[in-house]
């Protein structure tokens, strides 16, 4: 049966009026008040991920339609919110708890590994037993390394993963090369280990590399974010002796005219911005909202790769500031972040290989099911993770003793 444009377009409209009526009334205020606080990370994260999924929807699943037409557009400036807040993270992370490169391992990588690994197991099998589909012995041992150097929505294990290639790359080196006591010193050292890595031609399908080159500058902004906003005093002891910021006068000098300012400068300036008279806060979150859509609707596709990747990192930073800016947060949007990685996992296997919803409901109604339906099987996944974790290490303790 064809389906007429206007059929896409009332589908898309019902959808997006029930999700934006859920998002908004999760709205809750604050609690943490801190810049960019774990709140706000995870509300971003959220973003992300439902960004990711409707263009997985809207281009994979119903090609050539206007399905989520223009929910689905958002995808590049969500991989980029992904690596800029895990360059974020660890650098956050790396600064107010510094840890071995033994103990960063221990802590991080295999909170991405062991997931994947689980992952994989489950969906080999099922592939296997339940639609005798079968992949080749390299494919698999590349996907259990963490290295993709296709994605196709079709005959890929899971095309999505593409994107754990770049950033296990970053984990594993980050240890190395990152120093708390000098952040400015490290985060030039992530910019170029990040161009030198990702601009010669990897043995990755040119789609692949593509993605890589779209998307390399996002992580080091993250790192680079971190050491404006999260900058601790012994970092600025010498700003301490002298009596003036030395460390941060290049960048928002007018901003920096406190102690804690001086420690953390772009932190200082956001809670400015947010502390601002409502009218005029409400007007700059209005002409962010704005300059991400913009950004957002007209991308640059096709004009080149470095006006491409330029506009979605002027969409990323809109965003950023946009929910750093605002005194409320969006509890949907942080439940969806908490479990944002185990989404990105299960998304597009459950939907487009074993889907049943949408060969049965109309789309807008099937899409409004997966989403907790994706947060379920997310929730479980992770706490199935956890307990393997919490086993692996408790039992690792006892052989120890």
């Amino acid at each position: 049966m064809t389906l007429f444009n206007n059929y896409w377009v009332w589908q898309t409209a019902i959808f997006t009026v029930i999700f934006l009526a859920v998002v908004f009334i999760s709205a809750r205020p604050k609690k943490d008040k801190s810049a960019m606080s774990k709140e706000t990370s995870n509300e971003l994260r959220g973003l992300a991920i439902l960004g990711i999924l409707f263009a997985h929807l809207t281009y994979g699943k119903f090609y050539g339609t206007e399905f989520l037409f223009p929910l689905g557009i958002w995808s590049g400036p969500a991989v980029n919110l992904f690596f800029f807040l895990s360059g974020y993270g660890l650098a956050a992370s790396a600064i107010y708890h510094p840890k071995s490169i033994k103990e960063f391992f221990k802590k991080r990588v295999i909170k991405i590994y062991l997931p994947l690994w689980i992952f994989l197991a489950v969906i080999l099998l099922a592939d296997n037993f339940i639609l005798n589909r079968h992949y080749p012995w390299q494919e698999m041992l590349f996907s259990f390394i963490g290295y993709y150097p296709e994605a196709n929505f079709f005959t890929s294990i899971n095309s999505p993963l593409w994107f754990l290639t770049p950033l296990l790359f970053y984990y594993l080196v980050f240890p190395f090369i990152f120093r708390p006591k000098h952040p400015r010193l490290s985060v030039l050292a992530v910019f170029i280990i990040s161009y030198a890595a990702f601009w010669p031609h990897w043995p990755v399908s040119p789609q692949i590399l593509e993605f890589y080159q779209s998307h390399w500058l996002a992580f080091p902004l993250g790192a680079l974010f971190a050491a404006l906003i999260v900058s601790p005093q012994a970092i600025c002891a010498k700003c301490l002796r002298n009596g003036t910021c030395l460390t941060y006068k290049w960048v928002l000098s007018a901003w920096t005219m406190t102690q804690d300012s001086c420690f953390r400068p772009l932190a200082a300036a956001i809670n400015r911005f947010r502390n601002m008279a409502a009218p005029w806060r409400w007007l700059l979150l209005v002409i962010l909202a704005a300059l991400a859509w913009q950004t957002a609707y007209h991308s640059g596709v096709g004009k080149g790769l470095w006006l491409e990747q330029s506009y979605a990192l002027f969409t990323m930073f809109c965003l950023v500031l946009f929910f750093a800016l605002k005194k409320t947060k969006f509890k949907f949007l942080e439940l969806v972040g908490v479990y944002s990685f185990e989404i990105y996992l299960w998304h597009w296997p459950l939907i487009g290989r074993y889907d049943l919803l949408y060969q049965y409901l109309p789309p807008w109604l099937a899409t409004v099911l997966y989403l907790p339906l994706l947060l379920l099987i997310a929730y479980i996944f992770n706490q199935l993770a956890r307990l393997i974790e919490n086993k692996f290490i408790s039992n690792k303790k006892t052989l120890s003793k």
